[in-house]
């Protein structure tokens, strides 16, 4: 199994996934959490790397205001197609299909970046940065996050249990939701920026329960590998993650804490 067949965020049904359930239980607190932590006002430009369908973008936007520009990237049109689809028209965002190695804009052209659980996917790091550090303009700031570890992100942790357990060849793979805090410095800071770096708790609830959590899988993007499996594996794989998830449930709820680490990076 290759990387792109275990890792498809190109599957318009992980997408409209992961928007319905991760967005507002794990990426949407988030948001907030990178956003305060870069201190996005009116009238900024910001870029939003690897936007997904654009969590970050959609909340920046609240806060740049009419006089602001928010651009938001990704490699994939499925996420770009639900980003646009959950934007509001009124909202200053524009969306562009683009790697993170090969920025389309002009030296010096945002204030602001954002990459919030992103960096772990790109095909190159190095060159990823330093393309954050040549669009932005001096004292510029991009924030970047990161699981801090793969027991620190429960919900990630119990799939990488589950499916790993039935698919061997696709466990090396899920521990890629993981840059640790050292590496995201030193990159950074071999690139030019000033860093600093917080480590940030955040809860994560599951309302309705064990089969909510399950159905969230649906938006991990080694789904459609899972769902090509014949129906005695994805059974067997479903059963564990049901007692998984039962070791977090509480009062009805799956409750957990994600725990990342957040770089303000300045130029």
């Amino acid at each position: 199994m290759n990387d792109a067949s275990v890792f498809n965020f190109s599957d318009i049904g992980v997408a409209e996934a992961y928007e319905r359930y991760f967005v507002p239980r794990i990426f949407r607190p988030w948001a907030d959490v990178m956003l305060d932590a870069l201190d996005v006002g009116r009238g900024e430009a910001l870029l939003d790397i690897a936007c997904g369908s654009g969590t970050v973008a959609k909340a920046a936007a609240i806060r740049t205001g009419d006089m602001g520009v928010v651009v938001g990237t990704d490699i994939s049109p499925e996420m770009l197609e639900v980003a646009r689809d959950t934007t509001p028209a009124a909202a200053r965002v524009r969306y562009e299909c683009a790697p993170s190695e090969t920025l389309p804009f002009a030296d010096l052209a945002f204030d602001a970046i954002t990459c919030q659980q992103g960096i772990q996917f790109f095909h190159d790091r190095t060159a990823s940065i330093a393309e954050m550090f040549r669009v932005l303009r001096p004292g510029g700031r991009a924030g970047l996050s990161a699981w801090a570890s793969i027991d620190d992100a429960p919900f990630f942790a119990v799939a990488r249990s589950v499916v790993g357990t039935a698919l061997p060849e696709a466990a090396p793979t899920l521990d890629r939701p993981i840059v640790d805090r050292e590496t995201l410095e030193r990159e950074l800071r071999a690139a030019g920026f000033e860093v600093a770096l917080t480590t940030v708790s955040l809860p994560l609830e599951f309302e309705n329960g064990i089969e909510q959590a399950i159905a969230a899988m649906r938006g991990l993007p080694m789904w459609p590998a899972v769902a090509a499996q014949p129906a005695r594996v994805r059974t067997a794989i479903l059963e564990s993650a049901r007692e998984e998830f039962s070791r977090y449930l509480h009062h009805g709820r799956v409750r957990m804490s994600m725990r990342a680490n957040v770089a303000v990076a300045r130029r």
